[in-house]
């Protein structure tokens, strides 16, 4: 699987569930737990596998998250329900921030009133219906060859292809929007992935990753790692993409900031450069050895081939020798605590 993650893993989409289907948990899993147990944390939670959720997706609201929380006698809970890793099956993730100790700085959240193009609004609004029915009928395939997606199914495709020709015409307002804008900006973060000129558009998408709304840096973070793969097939282009705040942002509570920055993070492993690995090592060797035990192997296969790289090993083609890795990862762990 060496597409790191399919569409159907890029979109994370929380479709809606019609009124005549309902939707079972298959799996419940963790990430962020350092001195609480799962045991402990599934005590607390109001759903666990087997709870069938119906058509108003009867997920914990806030509320609901913050009794948990309470509950645990932890700064804050996440739950992120992802559909499905097998029909009618959702996969939950529930994120752990004991103690608030982020030293993440988000930007402020922009107040600007700039809208994007209704063109583009509507192409967006055709391509997410699209792109649900081919990935439901295992249409999901995609091309990835010039750093952004283009599927293989015929019509997403064609819609795709208009955002190559928005990402010229409205370039400066893809980009006011991304920055200033109140509203519109994952949108525009996506659109923007689509320019010709790779290296112009990075530091916008950089910086569009500290971004205070989840959806905008799931979507900058995953065009930025389109674009970190095209970089590393075509180095003469001198594409750079700094991988800390990628770093920083596996240890997020948030289950979309582990799952892109682990995409971004696999190809600026790939050369295995020796700052990359460093940053890894020190700040984020918990956080991939609990992503790399996930049971979905679609969210768990990229944490598991960056912990390869961390810890030195050579990359493995399938995920049931990821104990090495993780026995490796424990190993520096413990030798780390030791010094």
């Amino acid at each position: 699987m060496n597409k790191a993650f399919s569409i159907l893993v890029l979109l994370a989409l929380f479709s809606p569930i019609s009124a005549d289907e309902q939707m079972a948990i298959g799996i419940v899993d963790f990430y962020g737990l350092r001195s609480l147990t799962e045991d402990q944390v599934r005590a607390a939670l109001p759903i666990s596998e087997g709870t069938v959720v119906s058509d108003d997706y009867a997920f914990p609201d806030e509320k609901a998250r913050s009794v948990v929380a309470e509950a645990l006698g932890v700064f804050r809970v996440e739950l992120s329900p992802i559909c499905c890793y097998e029909p009618h099956k959702l996969v939950v993730y529930v994120g752990i921030e004991e103690e608030q100790t982020s030293t993440l700085q988000y930007r402020n959240e922009p107040v600007g009133d700039k809208e994007l193009p209704a063109a583009i609004l509507e192409t967006a609004r055709q391509l997410e219906t699209t792109m649900m029915a081919a990935v439901q009928k295992g249409d999901s395939g995609e091309d990835r060859s010039q750093g952004h997606s283009l599927m293989v199914n015929r019509d997403a495709r064609a819609l795709q292809q208009k955002y190559i020709e928005y990402a010229e015409e409205y370039r400066d307002t893809l980009i006011d929007v991304l920055h200033n804008s109140a509203q519109q900006r994952a949108l525009a973060a996506t659109v923007l992935g689509y320019s010709s000129n790779k290296k112009s558009i990075v530091p916008h998408l950089e910086a569009a990753v500290l971004d205070p709304d989840v959806n905008v840096r799931n979507d900058a973070s995953r065009a930025l790692a389109l674009i970190a793969g095209y970089a590393n097939e075509n180095p003469e282009l001198d594409i750079r993409i700094d991988a800390a705040i990628f770093v920083d942002l596996l240890n997020s509570v948030a289950f979309a900031d582990r799952n892109k920055s682990a995409a971004v993070l696999y190809n600026l492993t790939d050369t295995r450069g020796p700052h990359v690995i460093e940053q890894l090592r020190a700040k984020a060797l918990p956080s991939l050895i609990e992503m790399c035990q996930w049971e979905w192997g679609a969210h768990a296969w990229t944490p598991c081939k960056v912990l390869e790289r961390t810890v030195g090993l050579s990359d493995q083609k399938d995920l049931h020798l990821k104990d090495e890795s993780v026995g490796a990862a424990l190993e520096l762990l413990r030798l780390q605590a030791a010094e």
